[in-house]
């Protein structure tokens, strides 16, 4: 109530006090300086305005300073490097749980394509937004932690080549030799004017 006034402490005692402030109204905010990155807890003191005092309480609220950028992970894969796929996967392996990720095509960072928050350390992601031109895309990431630490822009050195244009037909096909017909059970042929990592299946 007003006049009444509140003194927080560190510890379980009430001995060790850090804040206090005296009430105007009903409500009462209490500016608290933290200077200890471990978790903190507090507790409370009443009073009155005869000095008379509560007993020590404690306020069920705890908190603990972070201002440590996040760690990295310690590597990011793509489930293919080259695909038609328009929704890429990636994984990242070790990254802190609770830690939010967010994906990009552009080194800025300006133009977000996936947000995913990790429930455990090493979560792959579907990058949701679909592609929609052929090309080579480089992965860039931000991590923030649950403090909203954040990594910054960060280039992942890995690049997907989205690629959905259909393979040209090779150039010649041919049998070795002049015969068409044979008592050999096995052939082979000759497939000409073919790109690397073409697939032929007969």
């Amino acid at each position: 109530k007003k006049d009444d006034i509140i003194r927080i402490y560190s510890d379980s005692l009430c001995s060790v006090q850090i804040a206090q402030k005296t009430a105007t109204m009903s409500i009462l905010d209490i500016d608290i300086n933290i200077t200890t990155y471990s978790k903190q807890s507090f507790y409370y003191k009443k009073f009155d305005v005869n000095f008379n005092s509560s007993s020590c309480f404690s306020t069920n609220i705890s908190y603990t300073l972070d201002t440590t950028t996040p760690s990295l992970p310690l590597s990011i894969t793509l489930d293919n490097l080259i695909s038609n796929d328009p929704t890429p996967k990636v994984t990242f392996n070790n990254v802190e749980v609770g830690a939010k990720i967010e994906i990009y095509y552009d080194f800025a960072c300006q133009f977000k394509k996936e947000e995913h928050t990790s429930s455990f350390s090493s979560p792959q992601i579907e990058i949701g937004t679909p592609l929609e031109l052929d090309g080579i895309y480089t992965i860039y990431y931000k991590i923030t932690d649950e403090a909203q630490n954040s990594t910054g822009c960060i280039d992942s050195a890995i690049s997907y080549n989205y690629d959905t244009t259909m393979p040209s037909a090779p150039t010649d096909i041919s049998l070795p030799g002049s015969n068409t017909i044979d008592s050999d059970t096995s052939i082979t042929l000759v497939f000409e004017g073919l790109s690397n990592s073409d697939i032929i299946r007969v």
